[in-house]
């Protein structure tokens, strides 16, 4: 899938060792304000829903049309003093959201024969660590793979690992660093720091399963 814009676009599609097709795509939630209006919109005709259901009482209590169309007057300047309200705790409420996810919202999409599903990355994940980890996922067994630096995470997916062993090292020396979760699933290994010029080794029950050497954004190796 090729990029469409500046604030909202999608990466090629990677088939992973495990089965599934994973990519990844991140949105400018400043320059780009869709789920802002869809907020926005969900507000505005809840507020209209109620406003129609007071209306609605309202003309069955009225004893008349003129009292009728002045309590309808008199409810709709309140629901709308209040719905601007509303909309406006709402845009606050966004901005905020905007500024602590650090401006982008960043999804990571895996699909197999069970559908597709998606999981919403935290403001500290960069959608180019995240294909780094993918590039990972799709490299080949034993074999070495380079990532955008800084790596923060890899995942190891597939079935039946849950008695698997799972480590990784730093350059392939110094202590070994077990994963933060491990299921039958496979194992994540979350809160790394590999800078440009060094790799992650991810060793399967003490053998190297594969490498990732960090490089820049250029595709420089930084020592």
């Amino acid at each position: 899938m090729a990029r469409t814009d500046d604030a909202n676009y999608t990466d090629t599609v990677q088939l992973c060792q495990d089965g599934k097709y994973r990519w990844v795509f991140e949105m400018s939630l400043y320059k780009n304000p869709t789920i802002l209006f869809l907020l926005l919109k969900i507000f505005a005709w809840i507020g209209f829903g109620i406003w129609l259901f007071t209306i609605l009482l309202q003309g069955c209590d009225a004893v008349d049309s003129k009292d009728f169309w002045a309590m309808a007057w008199a409810d709709t300047k309140v629901f709308l003093i209040v719905i601007a309200g509303l909309l406006l705790l709402c845009a606050m409420g966004y901005y905020l959201y905007a500024l602590i996810m650090g401006g982008k919202y960043c999804v990571l999409f895996e699909m197999d024969d069970k559908g597709i599903m998606h999981k919403q990355m935290p403001e500290q994940v960069k959608k180019a660590q995240l294909i780094g980890a993918i590039t990972a996922l799709a490299g080949v067994k034993g074999g070495s793979v380079t990532a955008t630096a800084p790596i923060t995470s890899v995942v190891v997916s597939g079935t039946n690992l849950g008695e698997v062993a799972f480590t990784a090292k730093v350059d392939g020396t110094g202590d070994a660093i077990n994963p933060t979760s491990h299921d039958a699933n496979g194992a994540s290994f979350t809160g790394l720091n590999v800078e440009a010029g060094h790799s992650l080794t991810v060793y399967r029950g003490g053998v190297v399963w594969f490498t990732i050497t960090a490089q820049d954004s250029s595709g420089d190796l930084e020592g």
